[in-house]
């Protein structure tokens, strides 16, 4: 859920004055909580802005090839009353190892992106867009992402297999347009041309501020595609409050069933410190509800910590053991590689 994960949320507090804004503010922008997820357009997952207070909204996809390789690209818009910067990420893997990491930062200009639907662009370059002709022609969600950061390029198309949905908290936006996607392109490390086949996940997030860390501890967050069934999961570590947990099971070319928190059990075990983050190395998901059940375990098999000021973020491949089952239809994990994440706020 929830990453390229405001990794230089607070760089931009730490250089704008208190004084430009009445902390009044923030509460203004609370939206309604509606754990539940609810259908969605192209606008959803256009950029949100502007703000009035400092704040960061961000593009999240990835992917988990078959040759071995996995990559995460985010875009991410720190700013404030449409002042900032934008930061562009790529993480490429192999068998969960940190291959290479590129990233650029470049001045935010309202021109950049669109309100309208997903586009955004680096100059007169489109890096990231929804294909609007073959949205209209047959409602699929297919998206183009290009960017190049020194040698390293990602070429990259989304095809999305499942329905998108949005989930809001209190205050913040989540919306994912890809539960599940077929991802098929071209990396490129240095000198090394590499054709890739796989599935992937595309969300996108908005409004999160500084009271995004004094309202939460911070969340888990996972993405489970199998071949029938897909189930996206979250869970929101809350200070003041129990915490939120939030389930989406999705069906592969069809729609989708949110299930009430109240049913759903997420275990966070076996810890381990890394790098000042302490994270589970395994999690269990359990579904109790009247249309969906699942028993599920996760086990972390790699990690990549990315720590920045008071955040510590933690990237998590996982191996998926157990089970999702709705009506006659019934998933079984036995070992497949899937990605989560742990966020933490001190």
């Amino acid at each position: 859920m929830l990453s390229q994960r405001l990794f230089a949320f607070f760089a931009l507090f730490m250089v704008i004055p208190i004084g430009q804004f009445e902390f009044d503010d923030f509460f203004k922008e609370k939206i309604a909580f509606k754990p539940q997820p609810v259908s969605i357009s192209p606008k959803d997952d256009a950029y949100h802005g502007p703000y009035h207070i400092p704040t960061t909204e961000w593009w999240y996809f990835d992917a988990i090839f078959e040759n071995g390789y996995a990559i995460h690209t985010g875009i991410s818009v720190h700013s404030v009353e449409d002042q900032g910067v934008m930061r562009y990420v790529v993480e490429i893997y192999k068998d969960g190892k940190l291959l290479e990491r590129s990233s650029m930062v470049t001045i935010f200009l309202p021109s950049l992106v669109s309100k309208d639907y997903p586009c955004i662009r680096i100059g007169d370059k489109v890096i990231m867009y929804l294909d609007l002709k073959t949205f209209r022609e047959n409602g699929k969600w297919k998206y183009k992402l290009y960017i190049r950061i020194g040698k390293t390029v990602v070429d990259l198309i989304y095809v999305g297999t499942t329905v998108g949905w949005k989930c809001c908290t209190e205050r913040e936006g989540w919306v994912v347009p890809l539960p599940k996607a077929l991802v098929y392109g071209r990396l490129t490390l240095g000198n090394e041309n590499l054709e890739v086949y796989g599935t992937g996940y595309h969300d996108h997030n908005w409004n999160y501020s500084v009271l995004t860390g004094i309202d939460s501890k911070g969340w888990y967050w996972g993405r489970i595609g199998g071949k029938r069934l897909s189930l996206t999961w979250a869970e929101i570590r809350n200070r003041w409050e129990n915490d939120t947990k939030i389930a989406t099971l999705n069906f592969d070319s069809d729609g989708y069933i949110g299930i009430d928190q109240e049913n759903i059990s997420i275990l966070t075990l076996d810890f381990i410190n890394v790098d000042g983050l302490e994270i589970p190395t395994k999690i269990i998901i359990l579904v109790d509800d009247n249309k969906v059940h699942a028993s599920i375990t996760l086990v972390v098999t790699d990690y990549h910590p990315i720590n920045l000021f008071i955040l510590r973020y933690c990237r998590l491949f996982v191996k998926v053991y157990g089970y999702v089952s709705t009506g006659s239809i019934k998933e079984e994990f036995r070992g497949e590689l899937q990605i989560a994440e742990s966020m933490n706020f001190i």
